[in-house]
């Protein structure tokens, strides 16, 4: 703007003739610079990669670049058409009429996201910048629309948030977990979780089997899968999923196996697609597998991406449930190992005399068990006892050592351990018994606590008249004492470490003459076991002992005379 004075002393403004020193364009000479103005652009736009367009102020493609075409695959001419008109009218919706004329308006819009579908391409996510063509003393009346391809890296984004929220989702649901009440519940809890987490319809936990059998313990699946929980996979099936999983994890297309038969075709039948399999290691072996399988197409797409979800499950439910199944494995293994000597009878039956210490006359025998495996009898019986199948395994011994019996000498009676609970199975002892017509004498063990005695004297009772009573280790302290006197015994066999050395021990020989008092009120009769000198026996009898049992006079031998 210029000042200028007039003649009467007033000034005036007037529109300056230059622009930084240059002459302003008149209107003339602006009508013939658009149009160059509009042909430089589409010149520059030609060149550029980025997909452009020119529009003009009605909205009318004046200029559609190579690049813009081929990102929306048009095939027909765009020039002269209206914007919203293209493209499967793609771009005619209230937000890009509202960013045009936003623009227009001399606002600026850069980096605004569209996303929409497109009749020839599918779905895109553009990026958009508009430009208005105008400079500081005209308008053109047109405008560039530059946009860039963000699918890509917008699918790339939601993946990668949807990862984030995966693990996230993961690592919640595995901090929740925690051992339950039993292994059952537990098992159910990690199937519950594994399935939320993974989205998948067929989750399995299970066990393998001393027998090597996969037993789920908890399964998620269709109603028509063979797979339920408690009930062993076949054969065919167990062996191969054992087999695979002690070499590691895997993933595989399912598909039935012909030796797998109709539990092959009924998981055919269940339309499993895809399955991934981890294993679940104790602390010292394989104890199980975690699967996670898909019936759905889109799902099975998926599942390598959840696999390692799977791995750390599975290592969540090595850590809670490892330590239990290994001793339940143990415990079976050693039920299975018991069971079988019992059914294949994998013992033998020795003698040990029992001698009167005075005429060392033979007057019964202690019927002993030697297994073919060579194990300690004693750990054998207590295993047994804490596996539940203790009586089992002596119910055995005793009818095996009754019915080798007869080929010992004549009028001997026959001893036979006895624990409480063996005694109560009346029965079955008494059916035994009646077998035999020598009196029988019933050691009874100390492996397990009297509960009821009075239910234990009627079950002795009911065994017959040729049945006597006799109890271990007295002399061992007052609870010892105490089962002699609620027992009633027959027979008392002296503690072993009363009998060791009492030919030279005042003391023991003064707790041996007190027993033997004590026996004598009691209408019973002392039996010192584990004698293995002459001295040792000439010093019991003169301190009133009966009965003797060791070495001295023969070690357990079978009822044939031979070595045991």
């Amino acid at each position: 703007m210029a000042i200028q004075e007039t003649r009467h002393g007033r000034t005036t403004a007037t529109r300056s003739a230059t622009i930084d020193g240059l002459p302003r364009p008149n209107r003339f000479q602006l009508s013939l610079l658009a149009p160059m103005l509009s042909r430089a652009t589409r010149d520059v736009l030609a060149q550029l990669d980025q997909p452009c367009l020119l529009l003009s102020n009605d909205d009318v493609v004046r200029f559609a670049n190579r690049s813009f075409l081929e990102t929306l695959a048009i095939e027909d001419r765009v020039d002269g058409r209206s914007l919203f008109d293209i493209a499967g009218r793609a771009f005619d919706v209230p937000a890009v009429r509202d960013r045009l004329t936003h623009v227009r308006q001399g606002g600026p819009v850069h980096g605004w996201r569209l996303e929409r579908a497109f009749p020839t391409v599918g779905s895109k996510v553009l990026s958009i910048d508009l430009v208005s063509i105008r400079g500081a003393f005209f308008e053109t009346g047109l405008t560039v629309l530059a946009m860039r391809d963000e699918t890509e890296r917008a699918i790339l984004e939601s993946d990668i948030a949807r990862r984030d929220h995966e693990q996230v989702d993961l690592a919640t649901r595995l901090n929740r977990l925690r051992a339950a009440e039993t292994p059952a519940a537990t098992t159910r809890r990690i199937v519950g979780e594994l399935r939320a987490a993974s989205g998948c319809d067929v989750v399995a936990l299970g066990c393998f089997s001393v027998g090597g059998r996969f037993v789920p313990m908890a399964v998620s699946a269709p109603p028509s899968s063979p797979m339920v929980a408690g009930r062993a996979v076949p054969g065919e099936a167990s062996r191969y999923l054992r087999t695979r999983a002690q070499t590691g994890p895997w993933i595989e297309t399912w598909h039935a196996r012909s030796e797998e038969g109709s539990y092959g075709a009924e998981m055919m039948a269940t339309g499993v697609a895809e399955a991934a399999y981890a294993p679940i290691h104790g602390p010292t072996s394989l104890i199980g597998l975690l699967i996670m399988g898909t019936t759905s197409v889109a799902t099975a797409d998926r599942i390598g991406e959840q696999f390692p979800a799977l791995l750390s499950f599975a290592a969540i439910a090595g850590a809670l449930l490892g330590p239990t199944q290994e001793r339940h494995n143990e415990e079976a293994a050693a039920r299975t190992a018991i069971e079988s000597i019992i059914e294949d009878r994998a013992f033998e039956a020795v003698f040990q005399p029992v001698v009167e210490l005075g005429s060392r006359h033979i007057v019964g025998y202690e019927a002993l068990t030697r297994f073919d495996d060579g194990r300690d009898p004693a750990e054998a019986f207590a295993e047994a006892t804490a596996l539940g199948i203790g009586t089992d395994l002596e119910l055995a011994c005793a009818r095996a050592a009754l019915e080798a019996a007869p080929a010992l000498p004549e009028g001997a009676w026959i001893g036979l351990n006895a624990s409480p609970a063996m005694l109560l199975e009346t029965a079955e002892l008494a059916g035994m018994i009646a077998t035999t017509s020598r009196a029988i004498v019933l050691e009874i063990t100390e492996r397990a606590d009297v509960e009821d005695y009075a239910h234990l004297h009627r079950a002795i009772a009911a065994l017959g008249d040729r049945v006597r009573i006799a109890v271990d280790d007295a002399g061992a302290g007052y609870a010892g004492l105490q089962r002699i006197l609620e027992l009633r015994a027959d027979l008392v066999k002296l503690d072993l470490a009363l009998v060791r050395g009492v030919d030279s021990d005042p003391a023991r020989q003064a707790l041996v003459a007190g027993m033997a008092h004590f026996a004598r009120r009691t209408d019973a009769r002392l039996l010192a076991e584990g004698v293995e000198s002459a001295a040792e026996a000439e010093a019991l009898a003169a301190l009133g002992v009966e009965l003797g049992q060791g070495y001295l006079f023969g070690r357990p031998e079978a009822a044939t005379g031979g070595p045991a």
